[in-house]
């Protein structure tokens, strides 16, 4: 299940002259949009009657995979950068699912010869 900020639109950037670095660009905006995602407010649960339903119905935890046993905590565990209900889980389960401690990005076609440019300046800024 993934935890997506639906109202963020893809970042593009087209180079206008020869002498911008559009590695260097990148790796600006990406740590930008990185702090602004670890930076903003905690959204409130969007939990609608299709979403009480399924809460209502679950017998196991959508995080572990373990069914729910008489004296469980069965907790309404939700997405919080975008509010949306990710599932019933248990209450240990969802104080345990915490926020990444990294952020995966992937390239996809990048051929050796263009590699080294962004892999150069991930390096240059602090953390």
């Amino acid at each position: 299940m993934t935890c997506l900020d639906k109202s963020s639109e893809p970042i593009l950037f087209t180079k206008t002259r020869e002498e911008e670095n559009v590695a260097e660009i990148f790796v600006d905006m990406l740590e930008k949009e990185i702090d602004r995602v670890w930076s903003s407010e905690v959204k409130e649960m969007i939990f609608s009657e299709d979403d009480r339903a399924k809460f209502e119905k679950a017998r196991e935890c959508w995080v572990c995979q373990e069914p729910f046993e008489a004296g469980d905590d069965k907790v309404r565990d939700y997405c919080h950068f975008s509010g949306q209900f990710r599932g019933a889980a248990h209450s240990n389960c969802n104080l345990l699912f915490r926020k990444l401690k990294h952020v995966p990005v992937i390239f996809y076609n990048l051929s050796g010869c263009d590699s080294h440019l962004f892999i150069k300046n991930l390096g240059k800024t602090q953390g």
